[in-house]
């Protein structure tokens, strides 16, 4: 008796509809994952243009300044306290060009500025995760160490320019290759007590600012002829 109720539920016409409404939602939920897919492969190889030229100009003679100003300070030259200082720098201008590039993108890139963003984002967070990973890694268990951070720090920066190279202008690797190789210069220097000088961490790091400034503004001329 049950299966021939449900057999002649089935018949009728709610249960149809019912069924149809299913069938609809299904491909309409489809199509929207689709949609989503498309927009993310679109963002991931399109210009990204919310990195502001000017921004990385001021924040790179602002750490040669910073660098002028504490380079006579002897007592900062300590391991932890010079690891300390310019780990607290780095933190501070990643959440500076975090908030700077979030503002330019949702004006340069519109209703795209979250799919923009996303892409670049994707391909920055491993590097720096592995930076800060590693960081408390060291500080907490390997401080003999801790002079290696700031090269490293550099060389991850110069990895993440490399992973950026689809959506930023192909110069973005002379950029890149700067961090990279100075990265590992500091790292040697580090471990080196009578080497040890802010500079070895300001001149490359200022240097490298003042260099993404100045490739993304070629860059953006050269957009402007061709339009």
């Amino acid at each position: 008796m049950a299966a021939l109720t449900r057999r002649s539920y089935r018949n009728t016409l709610p249960y149809k509809v019912k069924m149809q409404v299913g069938v609809v939602m299904t491909d309409v939920e489809h199509a929207l994952s689709q949609i989503a897919s498309i927009r993310a492969q679109v963002a991931g190889s399109t210009r990204f243009s919310g990195i502001a030229p000017i921004s990385n100009m001021l924040t790179g003679f602002f750490t040669i300044l910073v660098t002028l100003f504490f380079s006579d300070q002897k007592t900062l030259l300590e391991p932890s306290r010079f690891v300390l200082f310019w780990g607290g720098y780095l933190l501070l201008m990643t959440l500076f060009g975090t908030v700077s590039t979030t503002v330019r993108a949702y004006r340069v890139h519109g209703k795209r500025a979250p799919y923009m963003l996303a892409a670049a984002l994707h391909r920055v967070f491993p590097f720096f995760a592995a930076g800060g990973t590693i960081s408390w890694i060291v500080c907490n268990f390997s401080v003999e160490s801790i002079m290696l951070l700031p090269g490293l720090w550099l060389m991850f920066i110069g990895m993440a320019g490399f992973s950026m190279m689809t959506i930023l202008p192909h110069a973005i690797i002379i950029a890149s290759a700067w961090f990279f190789l100075w990265g590992a210069i500091v790292m040697m220097l580090g471990v080196q007590a009578e080497a040890v000088s802010h500079w070895m961490v300001g001149v490359p790091l200022g240097g490298g600012q003042i260099a993404v400034a100045i490739i993304l503004r070629r860059s953006e001329g050269v957009i402007s002829v061709q339009k």
